[in-house]
């Protein structure tokens, strides 16, 4: 598989969107310039093994692809393995996080209009099979009734967060296996090339797992009763 040519302006406009939101990420998390550098070496470094290619060879086993996503999950886990970062969770600004999913809406369109341009199937978009854009429009909602009103009891904000994180699976699963790597299930006509490429690899590298982070920090968060500032 070769390196394809992105519209110049989603590419601009998919950078400008990930750096913001994450550094928005690390200014609720209130998290230290080491912190922020980290991120941003790791989207740098990312970015640029994207950029040679190197995850375009989708038959080799295991996926190369596993390369971009197990090490921020496995960062996840480390946080989330300690009493004193899970502390340190549950101090973080869980309202700014929960309005940042709306950041999805606009991954949603991207993909959409990925997916016009031939680098997408039809599948992971609202049109096809993933419905992530509902959880991002919500978000919006969940924030001003749940955080700014105080209208929202405890127990729905915990389905909303296990909702997104569900609908998010869902969506993830639909990215493999329409990705084409030998057990390609969906998506034939159409792969999902895109997110081998940079800087959209940035989705599942980058953007997947801080928002699957928000999520869990906002479960943590209504579990142990601690006071969010909105």
């Amino acid at each position: 598989m070769e390196l394809l040519a992105f519209s110049p302006f989603y590419t601009a406009l998919f950078i400008v969107l990930t750096v913001g939101f994450v550094v928005q990420v690390w200014r609720a998390l209130h998290g230290s310039p080491a912190l922020l550098g980290g991120l941003m070496l790791w989207m740098l470094a990312s970015a640029a093994i994207a950029g040679s290619g190197f995850f375009l060879n989708a038959a080799v086993m295991p996926p190369r692809f596993l390369l971009l996503v197990l090490p921020p999950f496995a960062l996840i886990l480390a946080v989330l393995a300690t009493s004193r970062s899970r502390a340190w969770v549950a101090r973080a600004n869980v309202a700014q996080l929960t309005r940042l999913h709306s950041v999805r809406i606009a991954v949603e369109i991207l993909f959409y209009l990925l997916f016009l341009d031939g680098f997408m199937p039809k599948i992971m978009t609202f049109e096809g099979r993933n419905l992530d854009i509902v959880i991002g429009i919500s978000a919006v909602a969940v924030y001003w009734f749940g955080y700014r009103q105080n209208l929202l009891p405890r127990w729905t904000l915990q389905a909303w967060n296990i909702l997104g994180i569900a609908v998010l699976a869902v969506t993830v699963f639909h990215g493999i296996f329409s990705a084409p790597f030998p057990f390609q299930r969906f998506g034939f006509e159409q792969p999902n090339v895109a997110l081998l490429h940079a800087p959209f690899c940035w989705v599942p590298g980058v953007i997947v797992p801080m928002v699957i982070f928000n999520h869990l920090a906002a479960l943590l968060q209504l579990r142990t009763g601690a006071e969010n500032p909105q």
